[in-house]
């Protein structure tokens, strides 16, 4: 499937049981549920448009594996998310582009993020990304947490060359660690408490 799903007027839900991969230029419902079966292993399931969901993001039990990606300028998810997709996670690929989840989200269980532009939850809310075997790769000058952002934990932080990085967060911030790539030049690291 290539295409927009409710750009102009937003539908109830969305199931996506399976495809040989799928791009979706927009997408506006209620809510989203993906099948383990949602993709084939190692295929893309591409957001590459704005997204809207409402009431809620579920994703089945078994496993994923596939690779996901949210990049468009505007990703609005309500309710706690976990992102339970075990290939390459893409949030981001744009210094503007704004993620917000509304009621939380975890995302570990896939092999590698990467970021860039904005990612964070509302309602103090957690936000988690990456653990001790999936690590958060960051380009651009980028922003994880905000003002009204619960507990932050990160994986490993991998900066790239002239990447900006801040951290916020209105309880804590943990990360694995934090370090700029193979000759990496001109990274920035600012943390905020609010």
């Amino acid at each position: 499937f290539t295409g927009a799903i409710g750009a102009t007027k937003a539908i109830g839900g969305l199931t996506i049981n399976g495809s040989a991969g799928a791009q979706f230029s927009d997408l506006n419902v209620g809510t989203l549920s993906m099948a383990a079966t949602a993709a084939g292993a190692g295929q893309l399931l591409n957001f590459a448009g704005d997204v809207t969901v409402t009431s809620g993001w579920t994703m089945g039990s078994g496993t994923h594996n596939y690779d996901l990606a949210m990049t468009g300028a505007s990703v609005s998810v309500a309710g706690p998310t976990v992102i339970a997709a075990k290939g390459n996670l893409t949030l981001g690929d744009a210094e503007d582009d704004s993620l917000v989840f509304s009621g939380g989200l975890t995302a570990t269980a896939a092999s590698g993020i990467s970021l860039r532009g904005s990612v964070s939850t509302l309602g103090s809310s957690a936000l988690t990304l990456g653990d001790a075997d999936t690590a958060v790769s960051v380009s651009g000058n980028s922003t994880i947490g905000g003002s009204a952002t619960g507990a932050v934990s990160l994986g490993g932080l991998l900066l790239a060359s002239a990447s900006g990085l801040s951290l916020e967060s209105a309880a804590s911030i943990s990360a694995r660690s934090i370090e700029g790539v193979a000759s990496a030049t001109g990274t920035s690291f600012t943390p905020f408490f609010s």
